[in-house]
């Protein structure tokens, strides 16, 4: 990933913090802005000589805070669909939660940790490439020429997996919006599902780089070579169901149906809960958690 070409606008009103921020991020060799609070950074981006890939936010600033502006950004559709990545000291359950309820899936709490830091930011533009690719991907066309009623569908890989999403989203009222979270289910039924990754193992596998080649490794390996998830896609009158199985053992979903506020900083592990609040009505997971319907309601 070539850093140089993302732009971070990083939102503070204190001079120290701007300053420390934008160290680590040159050093890294991001292109930055800095803005000294809300109104600030919303005049900054207005202006348009920029488009900003990331936003690094505090949330108590003068003039207008952090959340103030990350409401305004979020239902902006120019500016929309930019990572916000909430700065925040030692604060209660109840403030994370209002801010993850106004679109900010990413935290980075104070004191910073450098490495901390850089991962969560990588993450975030990763993410933003994803969707990205994903819309786009979308916008092209359907890959299935009419309406698809019912389906039965197996596959193995995650281009599998990426393709599948793109193809059934085209049925659904908002493909665009079902597109992400029709990719983050089906990926993880392959990745921790059939290959067995455990999140331990993926943030250890993230901070090495080595996370799509242990992908390729295991996806070859003969323990996993005929392993497949089964999908079952329903398009009713009054809902669009799709069920996915894999084959593994399965985990507990209950700590990821929701964003934990204890795993805010880490780099991922809030796929899930973004597909829920933002792809579907309901999302149930069956049994040991190796299956999942998701649904969205018409």
């Amino acid at each position: 990933m070539n850093n140089s070409q993302y732009w971070i606008l990083v939102v503070d009103d204190n001079a120290d913090n701007r300053k420390l921020l934008e160290t680590f991020l040159k050093f890294s060799e991001y292109q930055v802005r800095s803005a000294v609070d809300g109104q600030d950074a919303l005049e900054i981006m207005q202006n348009g000589d920029v488009k900003f890939d990331v936003i690094l936010l505090d949330r108590m600033m003068p003039r207008m805070n952090g959340l103030d502006l990350l409401k305004i950004i979020k239902k902006d559709p120019e500016f929309s669909h930019i990572p916000v990545i909430m700065q925040t000291a030692k604060t209660s359950d109840e403030e994370v939660l209002e801010g993850i309820e106004a679109g900010s899936y990413y935290y980075l709490e104070k004191p910073y940790n450098p490495h901390t830091m850089m991962a969560i930011v990588k993450a975030a533009i990763q993410d933003l490439q994803r969707v990205r690719h994903l819309k786009q991907m979308v916008r092209q066309g359907p890959m299935f020429v009419g309406k698809i009623f019912s389906a039965h569908i197996q596959f193995q890989t995650m281009e599998e997996a990426r393709n599948l999403a793109v193809a059934l989203s085209q049925n659904y009222p908002d493909p665009e919006s079902a597109v992400l979270g029709l990719t983050e289910l089906l990926l993880n039924a392959v990745e921790h599902g059939n290959l067995g990754i455990s999140y331990d193992e993926k943030t250890t596998l993230l901070n090495d780089d080595a996370w799509e080649d242990e992908i390729s490794q295991r996806l070859g390996s003969e323990e996993n070579k005929d392993k497949v998830v089964n999908v079952k896609f329903y398009n009713e009158i009054d809902a669009i169901k799709i069920q996915i199985e894999d084959c593994g053992d399965g985990f507990n979903w209950n700590n990821f149906i929701d964003i934990d506020v204890e795993r805010l900083t880490d780099a991922h592990g809030r796929g899930i809960a973004m597909a829920k609040m933002i792809s579907f009505t309901n999302i149930e997971y069956i049994g040991k958690g190796n299956k999942v319907i998701a649904t969205v309601d018409l």
